[in-house]
């Protein structure tokens, strides 16, 4: 057995000697060695650096630091990480302070470089003396960041100062700094100082959620009482949208904690998202746009962007409390949802209305873009319009077991009719929406032991037990409300299957929706709706579609012949329109559109065998034993 690898010592000083060496190839390989010199001490108990040693390895990788070539610069950062897990905390303090001070007070071109040792430092000293060394660094960090000087400084420190807090906020050395801490991040925020800009701020906010995180609820109380009352007192549009940012960012890292201020929060966020403000079409606009600055409009929109995403997280993270808000917060949703100022919507493309002439609704799809972004470059509406959606898809996972308050709020109806939608990413995100509603619902129904309503029941003609009770909270009703609808989803689906180019995510959304509508009560509708959606679908299969898309027709088509809500007589009429389609998908290249054709040929032969087939299979003879 060959004889284990000692340490040894002797290697260092001429390390250190060559790390000066005017050839950077060099110092890049002195350094290296070094680091791996250091690495050994591990696998070696008992060897260890003394004092002046010690000094001098700390002097020559911070050195490195200021190095010329940026390679060096790159492993004298790898170096000082391993460093500062063999030296003693003397040296860690004295190497802290060194670096302090060149992100404060260092090139300006070196800064960055100066703040990833920081950052490796914070990351790699032991949890031991984890608590002195962030004391030590939070002082100086904190000098940093109430200096008014440069940019630079200032977002380097705010940056480190979120990783101590991240590594040791929560020690105790570290506990008598958190109002500081908390002042000072939040004079960042409205400061009026050149150097406080929009990158500062976002640093501070960064800052300010992560510290919420650690502090006692009496602090976090104050904090968030103090940047509600700038909100109501300021008057700066750019200002309240920070401010804003703020607290939904500390409701995303302390949760349930925030739900006891909801009552004071909410009222503030919707006074920004009235929903008198979000109607208008784009003639008003248009006689409006000299009154109102388009500066001012982004601002306004920032600020409805920002107060929809805090809805999202209160919704997400404080599910209690928000309850008696939620009817309120449905409705700024709705409102918003429909926010669109800048453009006008053909009433006779609604998703939810019977078009008969198949080729003006073709020539319709081809409006939207390739590229699914139709928005103007200075129009930022769609960003509301996003952000809205996305909460009122929080709202109806919250309602999951109960969603008898989202059907009473019309929100089917109302996605339905923003399927119309021009921009991409927010369309995708309304079929998304419901889609979660539909199998929220369906579940829901089904666990109360109730589908579709045997008899065609008038929905109207449904008595409640109780006044304050919805009519929706009855399983069998809810189910019914899904199978009307559904129709209504079909073909809003079938319209954006049917577009001839792009539009590939919606596309995607919603084939991932009509393979939810086949668990629902009443699946797909009846043999002519089934007859259209396979004619769709197949144009998903033609040869120039997309790999992705083929792929996810293959598994809606896997979804649709197995489910049960479809009888086989009303689905057999229709497998010819897309069966030579699926037979030439396996003979594709991708392996995963030839396994999902195969699955789905294996689900043709159940449909094909009648009962009366069944039954002469049942009497005919045993087979024959073999020979």
């Amino acid at each position: 057995m060959p004889a284990s690898r000692t340490f040894d010592r002797s290697n260092i000083p001429s390390l250190l000697e060559k790390s000066k060496d005017f050839d950077k190839d060099e110092r890049y390989m002195a350094v290296s060695d070094l680091t791996g010199v250091l690495s050994s001490f591990e696998a070696n108990q008992g060897a260890s650096l003394d004092a002046s040693l010690e000094r001098r390895v700390c002097a020559a990788v911070l050195q490195r630091l200021d190095d010329t070539s940026n390679d060096v610069q790159s492993v004298a950062v790898k170096c000082l990480g391993v460093l500062l897990t063999r030296v003693s905390d003397e040296s860690a303090g004295t190497i802290c302070d060194k670096l302090c001070a060149m992100v404060i007070q260092g090139k300006e071109e070196l800064r960055d470089v100066y703040g990833i040792g920081l950052k490796k430092l914070i990351g790699s000293v032991g949890e031991s003396s984890g608590g002195r060394v962030a004391e030590r660094l939070v002082k100086r960090l904190l000098g940093g960041v109430q200096q008014d000087n440069e940019v630079g400084v200032k977002t380097e420190c705010l940056d480190c100062l979120d990783c101590l807090l991240l590594r040791f906020g929560g020690k105790p050395e570290m506990v008598p700094y958190h109002s500081q801490i908390m002042s000072t991040a939040l004079t960042q925020l409205t400061s009026k100082s050149p150097s406080c800009t929009p990158a500062t701020q976002k640093k501070s906010t960064v800052v300010i959620a992560t510290l919420a995180v650690v502090v006692s609820d009496d602090l976090l109380f104050r904090l968030v009482q103090s940047l509600l009352r700038q909100i109501t007192e300021g008057k700066d549009d750019a200002n309240a949208n920070t401010l804003v940012k703020a607290v939904c960012k500390i409701s995303t890292t302390v949760g349930y904690r925030l739900g006891k201020q909801l009552p004071q929060i909410l009222p503030i966020f919707l006074q920004f998202t009235s929903p008198s403000e979000a109607g208008g079409s784009a003639a008003d606009s248009d006689a409006d746009s000299d009154a109102e600055d388009d500066n001012n409009t982004e601002k306004k929109n920032s600020i409805r962007e920002s107060c929809f995403s805090g809805f999202e997280s209160f919704v997400s993270r404080c599910p209690t409390e928000i309850a008696p808000h939620l009817p309120k917060i449905i409705e700024v949703c709705l409102a918003y949802m429909k926010f669109d100022p800048n453009y006008s919507y053909d009433s006779d493309s609604d998703a939810g209305e019977d078009d008969d002439d198949d080729d003006d609704d073709e020539d319709a799809f081809d409006d939207y873009s390739s590229d699914g972004n139709d928005t103007d470059d200075d129009d930022s509406s769609w960003k509301v319009r996003s952000s809205a959606v996305l909460a009122l898809t929080a709202v109806i996972d919250a309602c999951r077991t109960s969603p008898g308050l989202v059907w009473d709020a019309g929100v089917a109806d109302e996605l339905l009719g923003r399927f119309k939608e021009r921009e991409e990413s927010v369309r995708v995100a309304v079929v998304k929406a419901y889609t979660r509603l539909v199998r929220c619902s369906v579940a829901c129904a089904a666990a109360g032991g109730a589908g579709s309503s045997a008899g065609g029941e008038d929905m109207d003609d449904v008595e409640m037990k109780d006044a304050d009770e919805s009519k929706f909270d009855d399983p069998k009703f809810l189910g019914d409300a899904v199978r009307r609808k559904g129709v209504a989803a079909v073909k809003a689906c079938e319209k954006q299957l049917k577009v001839k180019k792009g539009n590939e995510k919606t596309k995607t959304a919603a084939l991932s929706l009509l393979c939810v509508l086949c668990s629902a009560p009443g699946g797909l509708g009846d043999g002519s709706s089934l007859e259209s959606v396979f004619a769709v679908v197949a144009g998903c299969l033609s040869p120039g579609a997309a790999k992705a898309l083929k792929l996810d027709a293959l598994a809606f088509l896997q979804v649709c012949l197995r489910c049960d809500c479809h009888p086989p007589s009303s689905v057999q009429p229709h497998i010819n329109s897309v069966l030579p389609l699926v037979s030439a998908a396996v003979q594709e290249d991708w392996y995963k559109i030839i396994a999902a054709a195969l699955r789905v040929l294996g689900s043709i032969p159940a449909l094909l065998v009648t009962p009366a087939d069944d039954d002469e299979m049942g009497d005919a003879p045993p087979p024959p034993p073999p020979p």
